[in-house]
């Protein structure tokens, strides 16, 4: 049976605003709450070098491959060297199914083309080995958790159906902890900017860190419900 989350209907649970100060004694907490003494951080902001997008978008990108083992035995003991990409559609099953001559189509690798193609996400051809991956699991893990649903013809069955769930549930935490850790780069992109600018992209950025902290909360505990 489905449930409504709690989210939807409950009242809004806004973090606390910033207070954003143009100026302010150089060794105090800056404003933006990085965590840096204002002095280092947004003093005299607009006179900095803006930051290129470019350079934004490849370091947003680095974060997003890196990762670790999230089998619920993951540990230095039990788990191999490397983190591999994981698939989170089956490689010989669904992706198999929409694949012409070993690659399909990806938006997100039309992510990197995007300053290219003035803001627009093209779709790029994408080989089937790196298609819909993330770095989630070891390569050991991955091969024995997953190997009911790799290794053999889909059976849509309970244990399929954990497995599956499982893995999205993988894919998201690992896609909401980088995004938070990507939070610190994006800091950066109002360098040069004025005050006013400063302010409108701090509060996004604010709000989106405390949006992804709220989401991860919850995905650390339906990923317990698995273990």
């Amino acid at each position: 049976m489905r449930t409504m989350h709690p989210s939807l209907s409950a009242y809004p649970n806004l973090p606390a605003p910033l207070e954003p100060r143009e100026r302010m004694p150089v060794n105090e907490p800056c404003w933006c709450g990085s965590g840096k003494k204002w002095k280092k951080c947004h003093r005299d902001r607009h006179k900095q070098q803006p930051v290129f997008v470019g350079k934004m978008l490849a370091d947003y990108q680095a974060e997003m491959w890196k990762g670790d083992c999230l089998h619920p035995q993951a540990s230095s003991a039990n788990c191999s060297h490397t983190v591999i990409r994981a698939h989170t559609v089956q490689r010989r099953g669904g992706l198999a199914a929409i694949a012409e001559h070993g690659h399909v189509m990806s938006p997100k690798r039309g992510l990197n083309d995007i300053i290219k193609n003035d803001g627009e996400i093209i779709p790029r051809l994408q080989g089937l080995n790196d298609a819909s991956t993330f770095m989630g699991f070891c390569r050991s893990h991955d091969d024995q958790l997953f190997a009911p649903i790799e290794k053999a013809p889909l059976v849509l069955c309970k244990e399929s159906a954990c497995l599956l769930s499982f893995r999205a549930i993988c894919y998201e935490r690992h896609m909401k902890t980088a995004a938070l850790r990507a939070i610190e780069i994006q800091r950066d992109g109002d360098k040069g900017d004025s005050f006013e600018v400063q302010c409108e992209k701090q509060n996004y950025l604010h709000y989106t860190r405390e949006g992804l902290r709220r989401g991860l909360a919850d995905f650390e505990g339906w990923k317990k419900s698995y273990d």
